[in-house]
C-alpha cells in the first residue's frame, strides 16, 4: 500500500514556521488555541457513532466460556456487510484456505472459532479505521492495516509466551483498537496546521507523540482513552489504548496485556504494516521485551515467521473494498 509522507519540510520557510503560501502563521496565545482544540476534540468525540453492536457482541463472545459455533454464526449474520467481508478475508491469500470458504458455518469448521471471531472483529473495525490519516502519513486503509497487524502479532506473542486464551483474546482486541485516538486527532492536526497556527512536524528528532503534544496539547493515546470512555470499552482495552506508548507513572493494572500490545505495535511498525517506519522509540520495545521475559532473538524469530504472511497484507484493504 502506498503511504504518503507528510509534515517533513525543508528550507528557510519551514525553519521559520511559514505555511505553504510563504505567509507567516497565525499566532494565538497558546492557552487560547489549546482550549479551542480541546473543545473541538470533545465535540468530535461526541459526534462519533456508537460502537458497532456486532463488535460489542463479538467481544462478549470471546469472553464467554459458554459460547458455541452457532452463537458466533448468528452474531455475524446479523450484519451482512461484516459477514461478506469476513468471507473475503477467509478466502484471501493472507489465510490461503485449502478450498473456498462459502459460508460463515463453513469458515468456523475450516478455520476454527477463534480465527473466525478475529476475522469478524477485524471486518467490523474497517468502518471506522479505514479512512486516510493525512496527518500521520497514512493513506486509506493504513490505520486499519496497522491495527490489524498489531492485533495478530499481539495474540501470537501471547500464545508463544504461554498466556491463557483470555489474555490472547484481550490483546487481540487491544491491538485492533490501540490507535483509535488517531481517528479524531488526525483531523484536528490537519486543521490546526492548515490554518498556520502551528509548525509542521520536522525530521529533527521530534517524535510523533511530542509533535501531537506540541500542536494539539494531547497525544492520540489520550484522545483514544476519551473515545474508549464514550464507547464503554472494557478496562483492559482502555488500558491498552492509553498506555501502549508509555506506562510511566501509571498503575500496574493489566500491565502484561499492555506490554504485549506495545511490543506488537513495535513489531507491526518493523514489518511496515500500515506505517512505513520503525518505532521512533526503540527503548519502548526493549522495555516491553524485558517486562515480558522475551528475548530479542525470540521476538525476531516471531517477526520472521510472520513476515511472509504479512507481506501480502497490503492487498487486504483493497480486497475488502
Amino acid at each position: 500500500m502506498t503511504q504518503k509522507v507528510l509534515w517533513v519540510r525543508k528550507g528557510a520557510e519551514a525553519a521559520a514556521g511559514f505555511g505553504e503560501s510563504g505567509s507567516p502563521p497565525i499566532h494565538q496565545p497558546s492557552e487560547v488555541r489549546l482550549r479551542r482544540i480541546s473543545t473541538e476534540i470533545d465535540s468530535r468525540i461526541d459526534r462519533l457513532p456508537p460502537f458497532p453492536t456486532v463488535l460489542t457482541e463479538l467481544i462478549g463472545l470471546t469472553q464467554s466460556d459458554d459460547s458455541a459455533a452457532g452463537d458466533l454464526e448468528t452474531c455475524i449474520e446479523k450484519d451482512p456487510v461484516i459477514a461478506a467481508r469476513l468471507l473475503k478475508l477467509a478466502n484471501s491469500a493472507f489465510y490461503s484456505p485449502r478450498s473456498s470458504v462459502a459460508s460463515i458455518r463453513q469458515s468456523v469448521v475450516m478455520l476454527g472459532q477463534q480465527t473466525v471471531k478475529s476475522l469478524a472483529m477485524a471486518a467490523a473495525t474497517l468502518k471506522f479505521l479505514s479512512g486516510g490519516m493525512d496527518a500521520y502519513g497514512m493513506g486509506a486503509g493504513g490505520l486499519w492495516l496497522h491495527s490489524y497487524g498489531t492485533a495478530e502479532l499481539a495474540r501470537r506473542l501471547a500464545r508463544v509466551s504461554g498466556d491463557e486464551e483470555e489474555v490472547q483474546e484481550a490483546v487481540y482486541v487491544g491491538g485492533l483498537l490501540h490507535d483509535i485516538g488517531k481517528i479524531v486527532l488526525s483531523g484536528i492536526l490537519t486543521d490546526v496546521i492548515g490554518r498556520g497556527e502551528a509548525s509542521l512536524r520536522s525530521g529533527g528528532g521530534e517524535t510523533e507523540r511530542q509533535w501531537e503534544k506540541r500542536v494539539a496539547g494531547v497525544t492520540h493515546a489520550g484522545v483514544g482513552e476519551m473515545i474508549a470512555a464514550k464507547w464503554k470499552l472494557a478496562p483492559v482495552t482502555t488500558r491498552c489504548v492509553r498506555c501502549h506508548h508509555s506506562c510511566e507513572g501509571e498503575p500496574e493494572d493489566f500491565e502484561r496485556e499492555v506490554q504485549l500490545v506495545t511490543l506488537a505495535d513495535a513489531g507491526a511498525r518493523r514489518l511496515g504494516m500500515g506505517l512505513g517506519a520503525a518505532d521512533e522509540n526503540p527503548e519502548r520495545e526493549r522495555r516491553a521485551l524485558g517486562l515480558l521475559g522475551i528475548s530479542e532473538s525470540g521476538f525476531g524469530d516471531l517477526l520472521n515467521d510472520y513476515s511472509e504472511q504479512s507481506a501480502g497484507a497490503g492487498d487486504l484493504f483493497s480486497f475488502l473494498g
